[in-house]
C-alpha cells in the first residue's frame, strides 16, 4: 500500500515526538491511510481512544498486581477493550484491496493468542502517543 506525504509527516512527527520508538509504525500508518482516504475520521479516533484505554489499562493491572478482586475486574475489561480494538480495526481494513496486508493483519491481531495481545499492545501505545499529540494540541487552542 501506497503511504501519502501527508501520512508519513505525521508519522515522522510521531517517531520524533516518540524519540523514535513506535513499535508498529508500518501498520499505524496503514490505518491512517486508509481513515484518510475513505473518510473515517470517526473510526480513527475510536481507536486511538481504545488504543489509549487498552494501553493505560494495561499499565495499571502491572501496577496494582496485590489486589486479585480488581485484577480480576480490569482483566475483564482488558478483553473487552481487545475486542474492541479487533473490531475498530477491522472496520478501517476492511476498505484494504491489497488480501496480503489483511492477512497481515488478521494474523498479527485479530487471533485470541498472547502474540496478538502484545501486538495490541505495541500498537495501543502508538496510538496512545497520538492521543496525547491531540490533547497537547487540544489545550494549545484554549
Amino acid at each position: 500500500m501506497e503511504i501519502s506525504n501527508d501520512t508519513e509527516k505525521v508519522l515522522e512527527f510521531l517517531d520524533y515526538y516518540s524519540g523514535n520508538t513506535l513499535r508498529k509504525r508500518s501498520d499505524l500508518a496503514v490505518l491512517l491511510e486508509l481513515s484518510a482516504s475513505y473518510d473515517l475520521a470517526n473510526e480513527i479516533n475510536d481507536l486511538i481512544f481504545e488504543g489509549t484505554f487498552f494501553k493505560n489499562l494495561n499499565q495499571t493491572i502491572r501496577k496494582a498486581a496485590t489486589d486479585p478482586s480488581a485484577i480480576d475486574k480490569m482483566e475483564k475489561e482488558i478483553k473487552i477493550s481487545f475486542e474492541k480494538m479487533k473490531s475498530q480495526i477491522f472496520s478501517i481494513i476492511q476498505n484494504l484491496e491489497d488480501s496480503d496486508l489483511t492477512k497481515r493483519f488478521q494474523d498479527l491481531y485479530f487471533s485470541n493468542t498472547q502474540g496478538s495481545f502484545r501486538n495490541m499492545y505495541d500498537l495501543a501505545s502508538d496510538l496512545a502517543l497520538l492521543k496525547e499529540i491531540q490533547n497537547t494540541l487540544k489545550s494549545s487552542k484554549k
